[in-house]
């Protein structure tokens, strides 16, 4: 992506600390723990994934995610985060445009630079990262602005979720409402996280 975009750490959802982060930001990587709660009261609507406008794939790789998170996030956002040409990623969206979900994921899952790149980046950083075999309850999903709508991409479903309504300058704001649901439905667990893409600099 281009230098300008990073990923940094939303620590909480009070509005001056949401105000302090750079504008514009394309995307939230949300994580929270998958419980019997989460799944008992699924929030926002479903889409087809056939959604006009909307890239969607299907996860089938364990413990990736995160991974299929930052696709979803980088894919429907790709006209204004300026992926570098021929780039792994300009390749792989260029190979799977036309795709179905569920070839997109069989694709990944066999794209040697996606999997050279996940297994590099995976490494990094100060916690380890679990291997594709072990069981971990805790899931990564994408929320962004698409066509005036706060999107959740989760490679677990069948298309992407609408969470309503929302715009450029207020996506941030909508977004953190949106988290705010899924904490207050699990209120008894702290394991939540958010970190944005956006363009600059994180102030923290």
């Amino acid at each position: 992506l281009s230098t300008q975009w990073n990923f940094m750490d939303v620590f909480s959802l009070d509005k001056e600390l949401l105000d302090m982060l750079p504008k514009p930001v394309a995307c939230l990587l949300f994580i929270y723990p998958i419980t019997d709660k989460s799944e008992a009261a699924p929030i926002g609507e479903k889409l087809p994934a056939s959604t006009e406008g909307v890239y969607f794939m299907k996860q089938t790789v364990s413990n990736a995610c995160g991974t299929v998170a930052l696709l979803h996030a980088i894919a429907n956002k790709r006209d204004q985060l300026q992926i570098e040409k021929d780039s792994t990623l300009d390749k792989f969206f260029a190979k799977t445009k036309d795709s179905t979900p569920e070839e997109r994921a069989k694709i990944m899952e066999t794209d040697e630079g996606l999997n050279t790149a996940h297994e590099s980046v995976a490494t990094e950083g100060q916690t380890s990262a679990p291997d594709r075999e072990s069981r971990t309850n805790l899931h990564y999903i994408a929320l962004l602005n698409r066509g005036g709508k706060i999107l959740e991409f989760d490679g677990r479903r069948d298309g992407p979720v609408s969470h309503g309504d929302t715009n450029e300058s207020n996506f941030l704001a909508d977004s953190a409402t949106v988290v705010q649901k899924f904490m207050a439905r699990q209120s008894d667990d702290l394991n939540f996280s958010i970190v944005a893409l956006a363009k600059g600099e994180s102030p923290f």
